[in-house]
């Protein structure tokens, strides 16, 4: 069995500022549930899977769930106001009360839109660049070099009109 050959002497800087490999955290995607039809469920996953892995996590289900079944409902209902626009017969009471619908699931879609953060302003940072997918927060990372304790400095060593009256 052959070994490898140890280095000799003390590590020099950049291999000690060289970063070691850290394990891989793996997510597993939010799952489907099981309250949702063909077609919800079909939106649900799609909305899941379009988006990284760690974005949605279950307090997000409920709020998701309803955003699946929004997004159809609204399907629907603009299905019924295509067929009512080209029927001559159509009574404008009923018309009315669709575009009515149709308002309320837009509304509810854009609030539930802010809220799971899918709007395209959730994935920008001030200047408009988008922003990266924070990495989740790990150990924290030992100290280089030194490790001597802080002194601790008075107020009274930065300026003396910090001084206290005492």
């Amino acid at each position: 069995m052959k070994r490898t050959p140890r280095k000799r002497g003390r590590k020099s800087a950049a291999e000690l500022n060289t970063p070691r490999p850290q394990p891989l955290e793996v997510y597993t995607r939010q799952g489907l549930p099981p309250e949702l039809a063909s077609e919800e469920a079909e939106e649900f996953l799609r909305i899941v899977n379009s988006y990284p892995a760690d974005w949605f996590d279950a307090a997000n289900l409920p709020l998701l769930t309803q955003f699946a079944r929004h997004v159809v409902q609204a399907r629907r209902v603009a299905e019924l106001l295509e067929r009512a626009v080209g029927q001559p017969d159509t009574q404008w009471e009923y018309y009315a009360a669709m575009l009515k619908q149709q308002r309320a699931e837009s509304a509810a879609l854009a609030s539930l839109a802010t809220k799971l953060r899918l709007t395209p302003q959730s994935r920008r940072n001030d200047r408009g660049n988008v922003r990266p997918i924070a990495a989740p927060a790990g150990p924290a990372q030992p100290v280089r070099g030194g490790g001597r304790p802080r002194r601790q400095i008075d107020a009274a060593e930065v300026h003396p009109c910090l001084a206290g009256d005492e």
